[in-house]
């Protein structure tokens, strides 16, 4: 099993449920939303209420953001990177820890192959760290 650290950039992370803020969820789940890669993954664990062991979910990794999405979009979360504390992987397992309002969270995934969204992680997290170097 292997970590990924990760860089601190954006602000606050938001809980979007399906009956709140509608007109911010529709903005959301446009696919013109910075979306780069999308996974479909089964819930290994969860720190989270509303996310429930072996569901389906969708995760798309964005320019600055995670969604993980509920197969029949009945849930979803956004997660900015900033709020990512630290990312694992083993060979059919991904997941990360993060905070939302200073509390700890986890979540991890079942997938076929972690070593494609590690990759691809690791790749958005530079290229944001050298964005905001650059600034």
């Amino acid at each position: 099993m292997g970590t990924l650290p990760t860089k601190y950039f954006f602000e606050d992370s938001q809980i979007i449920k399906n009956k709140e803020n509608k007109e911010l969820k529709e903005k959301l789940y446009k696919k013109d939303n910075s979306v780069l890669y999308t996974y479909i993954v089964k819930i290994n664990s969860s720190t989270l209420e509303e996310i429930k062991k072996n569901t389906l979910y969708k995760i798309y990794l964005c320019e600055n953001d995670v969604i993980i999405e509920h197969i029949d979009k009945i849930y979803s979360i956004n997660i900015i990177y900033q709020d990512i504390q630290s990312w694992f992987y083993s060979k059919t397992t991904f997941g990360f820890n993060f905070s939302i309002q200073d509390n700890l969270h986890k979540l991890a995934f079942k997938i076929d192959d972690s070593s494609s969204i590690r990759n691809n992680i690791k790749e958005i997290t530079s290229d944001l760290v050298l964005y905001y170097e650059n600034l």
